[in-house]
């Protein structure tokens, strides 16, 4: 059933919750109503802390229209060390779906959440497709152009993965382009953010893109 989120924002998917070990993950849940076996999506839910369902609800909602099952995961922690795991879990969880094909599975994100997205679809040969909004690429040069453009901002991202200088190895094994430039998957597609002013509308617009590429051939 549905159900009123954060900020007053209905949640319309149905909750789950997936447990492997001492891990457990809340999902949220957007299931087409077919009898066929469908492509799916793993929906990177937003924030710096272990995400919001809130965030995603819009992508979610609109994947399963499409006919697409949709699921929006969330994250162990804050940091974004164990992302590709959480990620990869939510792939078994898939797979373990009798309406789900497993030969046809994406990965969707943005920002951090698009970083875990490039991290997993270099790493996890099971997602056939990654599409990102806005994906955090390189942490370290983000770091080091915030310093000269917005010193302000640059306290948020440091205070969240720590300082670069002492932290440096940290930074490469999180960044998106420490492992993307060493996958040569076959469907990787960014969209460039739009400005934070009008960024709902257009990404909302831009969600038509992705959906085409979740359901086409290029997921199969």
């Amino acid at each position: 059933m549905p159900r009123t989120g954060v900020g007053g924002i209905e949640l319309t998917g149905t909750d789950e919750l997936l447990e492997s070990g001492d891990v457990k993950l809340p999902l949220m849940v957007y299931r087409p109503e077919t009898t066929l076996r469908v492509p799916a999506v793993v929906v990177c839910s937003g924030g710096i802390g272990t995400g919001m369902f809130e965030v995603m609800e819009w992508i979610g909602r609109r994947l399963q229209r499409a006919g697409v099952l949709a699921v929006t995961i969330s994250w162990r922690g804050s940091s974004p060390e164990f992302d590709v795991d959480d990620a990869s879990l939510a792939a078994d969880w898939l797979a373990s779906q009798n309406d789900v094909d497993p030969n046809r599975i994406a990965i969707f994100g943005m920002s951090r959440d698009g970083n875990a997205a490039l991290r997993t679809g270099a790493l996890d040969p099971r997602f056939k497709s990654v599409v990102t909004f806005g994906a955090l690429t390189n942490c370290l040069q983000m770091i080091d152009e915030l310093a000269l453009s917005a010193p302000g901002r640059r306290k948020l991202p440091v205070n969240w993965l720590g300082d670069p200088e002492t932290h440096r190895d940290f930074y490469e094994r999180v960044q998106a382009i420490s492992w993307t430039l060493l996958s040569a998957r076959p469907s990787c597609t960014t969209i460039r953010s739009p400005r934070r002013s009008s960024q709902s509308g257009r990404a909302r617009r831009s969600s038509t893109r992705a959906i085409q590429m979740f359901s086409s051939t290029r997921c199969r």
